[in-house]
């Protein structure tokens, strides 16, 4: 105070903008002018005697006379450098919070506690077909299909209630087409502080979809593999077994649970492994070159043992499986009983 006292105030009260790093008009000289109470914008910083700065916040009043004259100020501030710390992270949590929730590719909703939209990103937006500015402040229900209306109403609950639920739903869109949602739903504060769920959804339709195709066709595969009189085998690249159809018990003998623990070598004669490790080599030398036909196909007459220690003859076709990218996972055969032409021959 000694060392502030009889100079200038704009010696010992210097302040400029925390933005624009511009001096500010001393706030007493305003008051001197006008003859009015002021105070300082926000983002005012005081610059200490030794060069420190902090947030303040303040106000000059004029002192007056009797007659109303002005004949000081009087000037208060406070260091509100914590606060205003505080709210800059606050601020720019919240930037960073807008950014991952506008850019998310998941569905994003926050719904209140009667289930109105209270926020919705823009993949929302893409899933429904209803802009942002549709959705916020409507009734999350209009997005059901009208029978499933009771259920969204006892998820609310039960999520209000503390329960994280993680489901399927059938969605409605604004063109009134249909898609499937998977949802991961929990109870969440609200901006203003109350109550309400946050909705995570992604489309799962095209997955669902192509899931479906595939369980039809392994339905229909395992119908012909089941009941064909041929038997079908898949064995992995070490030619362990990893399938057999049931028809290895019309022509072996064995049940399809003794077949599947047999090496390959305990179900065929030696000479005809043979011939089955010299395709092998041929095989996976076409393999390697990369030129080979991807769905090429090799036959053999292989002389088989059944249980009962006589053998058959087969004639085996065998090809490989192979994975998205084409790259060989297995062998898959198909063996018919061929042991009466043999005879013939």
């Amino acid at each position: 105070i000694a060392d502030a006292r009889g100079k200038h105030l704009t010696e010992v009260f210097k302040i400029m903008n925390a933005q624009t790093r511009e001096l500010v008009k001393n706030p007493v000289d305003i008051v001197m002018e006008k003859g009015l109470t002021v105070g300082l914008a926000n983002h005012t910083i005081l610059i200490s005697k030794n060069g420190n700065e902090y947030q303040i916040a303040d106000s000059a009043a004029p002192i007056k006379d009797k007659e109303g004259k002005i004949v000081g100020v009087i000037l208060v501030f406070t260091d509100v450098t914590e606060e205003y710390n505080t709210q800059k992270i606050i601020e720019e949590n919240e930037k960073r919070y807008r950014a991952v929730f506008q850019n998310s590719p998941m569905g994003i909703m926050l719904l209140d506690e009667t289930g109105i939209i209270y926020d919705a990103n823009e993949a929302n937006a893409i899933i429904t077909g209803y802009s942002i500015d549709e959705l916020i402040g409507s009734d999350v229900r209009q997005l059901a299909e009208p029978e499933n209306v009771y259920s969204v109403d006892q998820n609310i609950k039960k999520i209000l209630s503390g329960e994280l639920l993680e489901h399927e739903i059938i969605s409605c869109k604004k063109d009134g087409s249909r898609c499937v949602l998977f949802l991961r739903e929990t109870s969440i504060l609200l901006p203003n502080g109350k109550q309400g769920v946050l909705s995570i959804s992604s489309d799962i339709t095209e997955s669902k979809r192509v899931n479906d195709l595939l369980r039809e066709s392994e339905e229909k595969y395992r119908f012909i593999a089941e009941n064909t009189t041929d038997i079908i085998t898949l064995l992995d690249l070490n030619l362990k077994y990893t399938y057999i159809s049931p028809a290895v018990l019309s022509q072996r003998g064995y049940t399809v649970e003794e077949a599947m623990l047999q090496k390959m070598e305990e179900a065929f004669t030696p000479e005809t492994m043979r011939r089955v490790y010299q395709l092998l080599v041929e095989e996976r030398a076409n393999e390697a070159s990369g030129t080979a036909d991807p769905n090429r196909c090799r036959s053999l007459e292989l002389e088989q043992y059944c249980k009962d220690g006589s053998t058959i003859w087969v004639d085996v076709s065998l090809s490989f499986t192979r994975d998205v990218n084409g790259k060989a996972t297995g062998i898959f055969t198909v063996s018919r009983d061929i042991t009466e032409r043999k005879k013939t021959n």
